[in-house]
């Protein structure tokens, strides 16, 4: 049995779904779309959403899981640029916790990102407990003061480490509520890529949520390091690696400058 179904009284050959197929594995048969490889279907869903007539169901990429576009949503290239240029990495948070319902509606925004092959590999772990964010933070810290101090970066990241410590400031997490960590199966790539991507549009959504963010570097090096205490520590399977992480909370303070940056450098062939 098929994996897609078509409306034959919907559908008109227009033969889009076709065209479309990033794996070229539908075909027209007496005017009819028909899969021709089910094993080699991505579930990517470019033909359900690519049908003007709503004709198109596949058992992988549901119709009734991809709205309609909605055009009164749409925004101009300039409100986009704004949104865009608005974005800002926070590092100073307010102390007050985020609801775990704003968190998943976070989430299931990156859950949409795009993905390598459409892999969807990603996983997260959303860390709001203050008392472990701590403990994270300090795992985090014993890696790069420890025997990873080698190389001319990791001793410049200890002696900056180092300084803040001292004066009791957090440069790991900044005191953020909240840490997402998004993972990926140790063996199947591309996890660092899609995680990437999923954090980005994590980022990017949360601006309208009125929450900030951040990427969380210093944890994302101990964590692709494979440093085994923060495993432990945050409960890591063994077939998942950490492949990036995000601090996140209610800004403390608001920006009210769009963002600038080095000049376009940019060739064309």
């Amino acid at each position: 049995m098929s994996i897609i179904t078509i409306d034959a009284v919907k559908c008109t050959s227009c033969g889009q779904c076709v065209e479309e197929c990033p794996s070229f594995i539908l075909t027209i048969e007496k005017d009819i779309p028909v899969i021709t490889n089910e094993k080699a279907c991505i579930s990517c869903g470019h033909c359900v959403a690519v049908c003007p007539e709503g004709a198109f169901e596949h058992d992988l990429a549901p119709l009734k899981n991809m709205p309609e576009l909605n055009q009164s949503l749409a925004i101009s290239s300039q409100q986009a640029e704004q949104f865009l240029r608005a974005r800002r990495s926070v590092r100073k948070y307010q102390s007050k916790q985020i609801p775990r319902e704003l968190l998943i509606q976070l989430l299931n925004v990156a859950r949409l990102a795009p993905s390598g092959g459409n892999s969807q590999n990603i996983s997260y772990l959303v860390i709001d407990d203050n008392s472990v964010l701590k403990e994270v933070s300090a795992a985090t810290r014993n890696w790069i003061c420890g025997d990873n101090a080698g190389s001319r970066r990791m001793r410049f990241y200890k002696v900056f480490i180092e300084k803040f410590m001292k004066l009791d400031i957090d440069v790991i997490l900044r005191d953020a509520p909240a840490l997402i960590v998004a993972l990926a199966p140790k063996q199947l790539e591309p996890g660092f890529s899609n995680a990437r991507f999923a954090l980005a549009y994590a980022e990017l959504y949360a601006t309208s949520l009125n929450l900030g963010s951040c990427w969380a570097g210093f944890f994302e090096m101990c964590g692709q390091a494979g440093y085994q205490p923060m495993y432990d520590l945050l409960g890591i399977p063994e077939d998942k690696v950490i492949c990036g992480g995000i601090m996140i909370g209610y800004p403390l303070y608001q920006f009210h400058r769009l963002v600038d940056r080095n000049p376009l450098d940019i060739r064309f062939i």
